[in-house]
């Protein structure tokens, strides 16, 4: 039995072992049962290769990861919540043996991906091989020549030895085969790990490879350097940008056969280097990056506005084969630098450039911004320190004609009762106290409405069906009052409110005292700029025609038309025994 055979079983056997613990035993089991759906929901162990792996961005609690399994290629998502990215990355291209759990889909958003593998945790994971262990004894990139791409995806690591032609990001590496004379292969490789390897050395790589129909790219490769590098720079053929992407009728036409081939351009830097060590260079009216992330030197001095001659190797970018894409696009080109001399800057950009011009037409904008808004802000003081002014001018003069009305209302109630008195004198010298006693008692009443008046808050309430409860609240016990009074109360001025308020009272008073009513309903409503208004209730009622006036000492009705024609306003009455009393005021 070979050593990996034994550690294979060494491995099987722990698992098993922590399964009988768990209380089931894990089934090594091939690709092919696990697709055949055989074993869904059962605790198996696959023996496989861990061809990539990548963080779920709908739920980072998970990660996915992609297992060259038996030839097959199988997706399988691990709790990996606490699991830092970097840990993540490091079980690409090892051999391991994972226990988990066959479902036939995804439960989430990706529920049409098919059968996968549901595994606990990295625990689950244990490697039989690391990514680098016997990685250089696998086929040759050769071997896959009789494959289509879409085969490729179900093939393990392959390697290719050739020299470096251009390093880029600091993770991907061109390659030329041996034989550099134009019939020698190129090939990309995207490299594992942060060390890259240095243009013209000659390295060995192995990954997992892709295509783009045009050449091969082996993914998360690791790396040998062989030898140092030796040849000088290829000479660079100058071209230009519109060259290198039109025909001459215009037509969009790449000159796929300059890639891995040293050219130069010449142009205006359109940014300067950017913090991934690229440049864009405008050429010919066109745009084309230059990567110089692996000599960083070259960059030196390079800021937007330079005249340059830059030279490297052209890269065609082309996106990897895809099944739903059978002939991959080209998307552009760009250059990467070999050396600090592929850089040549011709002329610096003049100090008046148009960056600094937009510098200063934007400060100019800027303070005039600041200037205006200034402005603004004063303006606003001054509306609002005028509005304040405004307001307390007008609260002085509302306080003014509070008080005027006041006074008014002061004398008007002086007079009443001093008519009141006067008629009170002139019925005791006639002889008819009967009627000097109820004047009396009518006075006594209009001085006790007075002092509760004054002592009353009512006036100042916004809304009059408030200030109508507030004003009855004294007055009113287990009766049943309703008052819907739609007036507004800035329409009437406190004389006004005031007259209507006392009447309102008077009338709901009479009501319950003499009409001894179980219902009492007050309405109010404006009809264009009249105020209409009733008191109605459900007592006895009376006849208008024959009840007692003032003749007889009842002054209640007859001073309520006064005091409403005082205001300008008409007092109507309506009302018969047995049927209740309803009140009109128009104003």
């Amino acid at each position: 039995m070979s050593a990996h055979a034994r550690a294979c079983a060494i491995l099987l056997a722990a698992f098993a072992a922590a399964a009988c613990q768990a209380g089931e035993r894990p089934v090594v089991v091939s690709a092919a049962d696990f697709l055949s759906g055989a074993y869904d929901g059962s605790n198996i162990c696959a023996q496989a290769t861990v061809k990539d792996v990548f963080r779920d961005e709908i739920n980072p609690d998970y990660a996915y990861l992609t297992l060259l399994w038996d030839g097959e290629e199988v997706y399988a998502a691990v709790r990996a919540k606490d699991v830092p990215d970097a840990t993540l990355q490091k079980l690409v291209g090892i051999d391991a043996a994972i226990r988990g759990s066959p479902t036939p889909r995804l439960y989430d958003q990706r529920e049409k991906l098919g059968r996968n593998l549901q595994i606990d945790g990295l625990d689950d994971i244990r490697m039989t091989r690391r990514a680098d262990e016997g990685a250089f004894s696998v086929p040759d990139i050769s071997s896959l020549a009789d494959l289509g791409p879409g085969d490729l995806p179900r093939v393990g690591r392959r390697r290719f030895t050739g020299r470096v032609l251009a390093v880029w990001g600091k993770t991907t590496a061109l390659l030329c085969g041996a034989g550099r004379d134009g019939e020698g292969e190129t090939l990309t490789a995207q490299l594992a790990g942060e060390d890259a390897p240095a243009y013209g050395e000659t390295i060995e790589v192995s990954g997992f490879p892709t295509t783009d129909i045009h050449h091969y790219t082996l993914l998360h490769a690791v790396w040998r350097r062989l030898a140092p590098a030796s040849a000088p720079l290829e000479p660079a053929s100058e071209m230009t940008a519109r060259a290198m992407t039109r025909d001459g009728d215009g037509r969009l036409r790449y000159r796929y056969e300059m890639h891995a081939r040293a050219i130069s351009l010449r142009g205006a830097a359109v940014t300067g280097v950017d913090g991934d060590g690229r440049v864009l260079v405008e050429s010919d009216g066109l745009v084309v990056p230059v990567d110089m992330s692996a000599v960083p030197e070259a960059a030196a001095g390079i800021e937007e506005g330079c005249l340059v001659k830059v030279s490297g190797t052209c890269v065609m970018d082309i996106s990897n084969w895809q099944a739903n894409s059978v002939f991959p696009q080209i998307r552009g080109f760009f250059v990467v630098v070999r050396a600090p001399s592929d850089v040549v800057i011709l002329a610096r950009p003049p100090w008046w450039t148009s960056a600094r011009l937009l510098t200063v037409v934007g400060t100019l904008l800027a303070a005039l911004v600041v200037i205006l808004l200034w402005n603004a802000a004063l303006r606003r003081a001054a509306v609002r320190k005028g509005r304040e002014l405004y307001r307390e001018q007008i609260g002085r003069v509302k306080a003014d004609l509070r008080t005027e009305e006041r006074t008014r209302l002061a004398v008007e109630l002086h007079d009443t009762l001093a008519q009141n008195l006067t008629g009170v004198s002139m019925e005791l010298e006639a002889g008819h106290v009967d009627i000097a006693a109820r004047t009396l008692k009518s006075c006594r009443d209009e001085l006790r409405n007075c002092l509760w008046d004054l002592r009353s808050q009512a006036l100042e309430e916004r809304d009059m069906a408030q200030a109508i409860l507030r004003t009855l609240q004294p007055y009113v016990n287990d009766s049943r009052v309703a008052i819907r009074f739609d007036v507004p109360r800035a329409k009437l001025s406190d004389n006004t409110a005031h007259a209507l308020l006392r009447t309102i009272r008077e009338l709901v008073v009479n009501a319950i005292r003499h009409g001894e009513a179980g219902a009492i309903k007050v309405a109010g409503a404006m009809d264009g700029e009249t105020v209409c208004c009733s008191v109605a209730d459900d007592g006895r009622g009376f006849d208008p025609d024959t009840a007692p006036g003032v003749t007889q000492g009842h002054f209640g009705l007859q001073g309520i038309r006064e005091r409403i024609e005082a205001i300008g306003g008409t007092f109507t009455i309506e009302s018969a025994p047995g049927k209740g009393t309803k009140a009109k005021i128009r104003l």
